[in-house]
Formats: C-alpha cells, structure tokens, sequence
C-alpha cells in the first residue's frame, strides 16, 4: 500500500519493512527469502534513524538472505563520515562549507523531532562485515 502511495509499485517488487525484527518473529522482513544479490545502498547510514543500535547486527541480518553456496554477493555503498571541520578552527578553509550545511541538515532533522543518519567509517564496515563472517 505505501509504494502505491509513493507511486513506485510499478517499479516492481518494492518491499518494505523492519530490517531490525528477528528471524522468529512472525513478521519478519523477507522471512524465508533468499537473493542472489543484495545491495546495501546507504543502508548502515539511515538504519539510526529507524533502527537504533541495530548496525552492528545489519550485516548478520542481511547474510541470512544470501546464497549460502558461496556465490551470493553484498555490495555495500555508503558515504564517509564528514569531518565536524576542514582546515584550522575558523580559518574559513573553502571545504567548511561542507561541513556547515551538514550541520544545519542535522539541526532541522533534530528540531523535526528525528534522528539523523550516521555515516560509518570503511574501517567500521570492513570490521563488522569480518565479523559476520563476509
């Protein structure tokens, strides 16, 4: 009903859910269903906004979904996280700008009353994919 509502049922399959249920649960996102591939697009970022303190479980979630053969595949895509700011404090360094329309970005979602996203470090997701036995 919400991709009719969005405009994309068209599009195909759209499935959406709770990413953070268990796999007993009997509303389980995708329970039983097994995929080729899986793209994680962004993923790790938006899930605090929806799913807080669930990332470091994202990758075990999503593997139970895989092939287990061995020829499924993950491509995970996501953003570094940017730094609070560029240059020396204050310097007015160009890349600042940056840095100052996250910031304003953050504060709106905040007064939305929302969580922002929070962008994980490649070293962060390699950690974690190792973790879970990717």
């Amino acid at each position: 009903k919400e991709a009719e509502r969005l405009g994309i049922a068209h599009c195909g399959k759209v499935v959406i859910g709770n990413w953070a249920t268990t796999a007993d649960e009997p509303t389980t996102l995708c329970k039983d269903q097994v995929y080729d591939t899986i793209l994680a697009d962004y993923l790790l970022g938006s899930v605090d906004g929806f799913a807080p303190f669930f990332q470091d479980r994202m990758f075990g979630r999503l593997k139970q979904h895989l092939k287990a053969d061995g020829t499924g595949r993950m491509y995970v895509v996501g953003l570094e996280p940017l730094p609070d700011s560029v240059g020396a404090s204050g310097s007015g360094a160009p890349g600042d700008i940056i840095a100052k329309v996250r910031s304003v970005r953050d504060a709106c979602i905040l007064l939305a009353r929302h969580r922002c996203y929070r962008e994980y470090p490649v070293t962060w997701i390699q950690r974690n994919l190792k973790q879970h036995g990717f």
